[in-house]
């Protein structure tokens, strides 16, 4: 069975204390299970920083560089991304930072199509639009992270339109606690120079290991890749799918994404118990319904809802949020609109990939969810 090969790198951009800077460079491999998804380079002297990404699967290299601000937030960026295929790499995307009057603009060019802008209010230490290298800025915060244990600051994080708050907080003298609202949070561990050795985003959103190390072929690795892959084709990480249902004249549809097993302990580790999950990946579960549902005589109103769960050694809880369009760590419990008890159980197959069910039961129906070894189940009826 083949086993997708994709790498994933990340840098740290810098906190918000201008300070002297130490030169810094390294690999950065990131791991999802026992595949890697990204590796790159990274390399900062003075305020200036370049990169090279390589990540997978649709096997491509991003070459970025810039300038930060003397707190270490991007002042400046521009690079290229290319499609790498076992023929001459094609070119994806073009990218463009910069900031004016207090403002960020990210451009970004695509051949054939018009320039898109984006603009966000207030600066930031990382930003989505200039491409995979975004999460390699990361190495690069230990120049500009609080010294003391139990300092913290905040900055900005560039995405999805708006500029997020965006945590970094020193927790030991070799480690720090980062991320966004987006991100989930995150801990890099230092060595005993100070500099980036190791990323534990488990439970975050990206939920990903990150090794540094010193040397790395980038160019054997991606002509190693891009063989793999013109050989066995690329294999989506998270696969979007949707479940559609009529139960009793009832219509329910419910729109997902399905992570993959890969090796990895899902529940206790990457799903961390007693802790919102979004029962999926990328964005929130979605579930739409045109009829009423009634859990345990609690009504669920016909409509469209983001679903969640806290999966428990205990049991189960499944919650229905009335923000129903939301990244899949911006769970925000004050727009519960029901939480209901699951059922748990453990199964003897493993499940590699995530399934999302509706089933129908006596007067209504069961949601299953299942994934690994484990299946939570709830009732309803329909009224």
């Amino acid at each position: 069975m083949h086993r997708l090969i994709s790498l994933l790198i990340y840098m740290l951009p810098a906190c918000l204390s201008a300070q002297t800077n130490r030169p810094i460079s390294g690999y950065l491999v990131y791991l999802l299970g026992k595949d890697t998804t990204m590796v790159g380079y990274y390399e900062l002297k003075g305020n200036q920083y370049s990169m090279e990404v390589l990540a997978t699967p649709n096997v491509s290299v991003t070459r970025l560089k810039g300038k930060l601000f003397p707190n270490g937030e991007i002042e400046s960026a521009e690079g290229q991304t290319f499609r790498v295929t076992s023929r001459d790499p094609l070119l994806q995307s073009s990218y463009r930072l910069y900031v004016r009057d207090d403002s960020t603009f990210i451009e970004q060019q695509q051949p054939g199509k018009p320039l898109a802008i984006s603009r966000f209010a207030g600066r930031g230490v990382i930003a989505n639009g200039i491409g995979t290298p975004f999460r390699y800025f990361l190495p690069l915060w230990v120049n500009y992270a609080p010294k003391n244990v139990g300092d913290s600051m905040v900055t900005g994080h560039l995405t999805m339109g708006t500029n997020k708050k965006y945590i970094i907080k020193r927790i030991a003298k070799d480690q720090l606690y980062v991320g966004s609202t987006v991100t989930g949070m995150m801990t890099l561990n230092l060595d005993k120079n100070g500099m980036l050795k190791s990323i534990d985003a488990i439970g975050s959103s990206w939920n990903v290991t990150g090794t540094v190390t010193n040397k790395l072929d980038l160019k054997a690795l991606t002509e190693r890749f891009a063989a793999q892959e013109a050989a066995l084709g690329a294999i989506p990480i998270n696969q979007p799918d949707s479940v559609m249902a009529l139960l009793n004249n009832a219509s329910f549809k419910i729109v997902y994404s399905r992570p993959k097993v890969r090796g990895r302990t899902i529940f206790g580790a990457v799903v961390p118990y007693d802790r919102f999950w979004r029962t999926g990946a990328n964005a929130a579960t979605r579930l739409v319904t045109d009829h009423t549902l009634v859990f345990e005589n609690k009504e669920l109103p016909a409509g469209a809802y983001s679903v969640w769960t806290i999966p428990s050694e205990k049991g189960w809880t499944m919650m229905f949020n009335s923000q129903a369009n939301v990244w899949g760590t911006e769970y925000n419990p004050a727009f519960d609109v029901l939480r209901v008890p699951m059922q748990s159980e453990q199964i003897p197959e493993l499940v590699e990939e995530l399934t999302i069910q509706v089933k129908p039961a006596r007067g209504g129906g069961l949601f299953n969810v299942i994934w690994e070894k484990t299946k939570a189940s709830v009732s309803f009826l329909i009224k």
